[in-house]
């Protein structure tokens, strides 16, 4: 069985690219549960380190906390789907890092970011309401955590600043 490969013509380029990686060749053969597998597993590691970032010493209750994001009808549903649904979880991996990524370097916080964006908008478009989501989270924690508006205005701009680059790149290569 072969995929119908008209993720290119979508603007889904990384979906062509991670099963022509996985297949070795140029067609999208189906490899189920593979991609599934590297799908669970590279969820499995972001959320681990969505944990980290939310809590310092997290505990089992908090390990809970992040399970809402994969435990979902959505992206559930989503993973039924041979094609798309692993390389989606992936594209959700990449958001969940352009959120949690901090560096010293203040380019590095807008740009890494932005690439992430973009990397997953050509994967699967909606996922940017993911990603604002997990912002708007992140404010929410940052508010109750009493942060300055130094912190919280900071974080808000350079997020809008990865959607804005982000969505400009997808749109520049897709």
């Amino acid at each position: 069985l072969m995929a119908g490969e008209g993720w290119r013509e979508e603007g889904r380029v990384v979906i062509e690219l991670f099963y022509n990686a996985v297949s070795f060749g140029t067609k999208a053969p189906d490899l189920f549960p593979l991609p599934l597998f590297i799908a669970t597993a590279g969820v499995s590691i972001a959320l681990r380190d969505l944990t980290f970032f939310y809590f310092e010493r997290p505990t089992f209750a908090h390990c809970l906390v992040v399970l809402p994001i994969w435990y979902n009808p959505l992206f559930l549903q989503n993973l039924s789907y041979r094609y798309d649904g692993p390389v989606m979880a992936l594209g959700m991996v990449m958001l969940i890092y352009a959120v949690i990524w901090q560096r010293d370097k203040a380019w590095m916080n807008v740009w890494v970011p932005a690439l992430l964006v973009a990397l997953a908008l050509s994967i699967y478009q909606l996922l940017i309401g993911f990603f604002i989501a997990l912002c708007c989270v992140e404010v929410i924690r940052l508010v109750w955590e009493r942060q300055t508006s130094e912190v919280i205005f900071p974080f808000i701009g350079r997020k809008l600043m990865a959607i804005g680059i982000g969505v400009l790149v997808y749109y520049a290569t897709a």
